[in-house]
């Protein structure tokens, strides 16, 4: 959630989100927990069997993805790459950027921007866990699938330009 709302752009909710994370980690330290903390199981990204809508959803999905994408971001990513996002919930204007990406040949370019995205919440992530030793725990299942997402990411990088390269040929 700090991390969402850090990355938002608003600088005051950031602030605010960041005292909120700060006020946590000293009540951890003053009364360590032990109790586990797990994400639930991630369905798999890659694969021929994913579609647009399957990819979608996994990327709409913080738990599986390890990121939050905004309707904000979602448009975000859509002025960059001038390439319409619909309307809807977040999972239908993704669908749609998607969709668009694929028509007009920016899946490649759409998909190295997700990346991005994924770095910079691993860097927030990185970020938190330095300054917040007794909060890692809780971080450390986000950190790891935000990293699982990234290579996920590549991996339909990959099968993108290879798709291209085939067709070209």
């Amino acid at each position: 959630f700090v991390a969402a709302v850090q990355l938002s752009g608003l600088p005051f909710y950031g602030r605010l989100a960041g005292l909120t994370l700060e006020l946590v980690a000293d009540h951890l330290a003053a009364e360590p927990s032990t109790a586990p903390f797990t994400l639930p199981e991630a369905p798999a990204l890659a694969g021929d069997e994913s579609g647009l809508k399957d990819i979608a959803a996994f990327l709409t999905t913080p738990p599986y993805c390890g990121l939050y994408l905004s309707r904000d971001a979602i448009s975000t990513l859509a002025r960059a790459r001038q390439l319409p996002r619909g309307f809807g919930n977040r999972h239908q204007m993704l669908t749609t950027l998607l969709r668009a990406a694929g028509q007009y040949d920016q899946a490649a370019a759409l998909v190295n921007d997700l990346s991005a995205s994924c770095n910079s919440w691993a860097d927030c992530y990185r970020q938190q866990a330095a300054d917040y030793a007794t909060v890692q725990r809780w971080i450390q299942p986000w950190q790891e699938r935000v990293n699982d997402t990234a290579v996920s990411l590549e991996s339909i990088q990959h099968a993108i330009v290879a798709a291209n390269a085939g067709a070209a040929s």
